[in-house]
């Protein structure tokens, strides 16, 4: 069989139906694309949160002391004072 016993109307339908196609690709293309780049955006924003989350946990993991260094400071002072007293006796 060749080409030639096609129908033009044949051989229209496949070119629109091939054109459709190639269309229909290029936009799942451009979707797929614009997609990778929104979850390379949020990768990188939860990477930065991370990040912060980690230094903040750092900066605060020895918060839980100050009371005890309060605390220590007060007993310090009453030392210091007594000191003091002495000396200013003698």
């Amino acid at each position: 069989m060749s080409t030639l016993a096609y129908a033009q109307a044949e051989i229209a339908m496949w070119s629109i139906a091939l054109g459709i196609g190639a269309v229909v690709i290029a936009v799942v293309i451009a979707l797929l694309t614009l997609l990778l780049r929104f979850v390379e955006d949020i990768d990188t924003g939860v990477a930065q949160v991370w990040q912060m989350a980690t230094k903040l946990a750092a900066n605060t993991a020895t918060a839980w002391q100050l009371q005890g260094t309060a605390n220590t400071v007060g007993k310090l002072k009453e030392e210091i004072r007594r000191h003091d007293e002495l000396w200013s006796t003698q």
